[in-house]
């Protein structure tokens, strides 16, 4: 997803909640449990290892 399609649908979103009242809690937490993310599984239990893996491109690529 780009940045500029996820600022659209904030704002979207923001706007079309303008006039309601605000977000509970639980709203909060559907909304957060249910947004796409990255699509990668192992984000949380991978992390290091990934990072390292970009680190090591970037290195490579200079």
């Amino acid at each position: 997803m780009s940045r500029s399609l996820v600022v659209r649908d904030a704002i979207s979103a923001y706007l079309a909640r303008a006039d309601k009242a605000p977000m509970t809690t639980s709203e909060y937490v559907e909304q957060l449990v249910t947004w796409p993310g990255s699509g990668k599984g192992d984000l949380a239990s991978d992390a290091e290892r990934l990072l390292r893996e970009r680190f090591r491109a970037k290195r490579r690529s200079r």
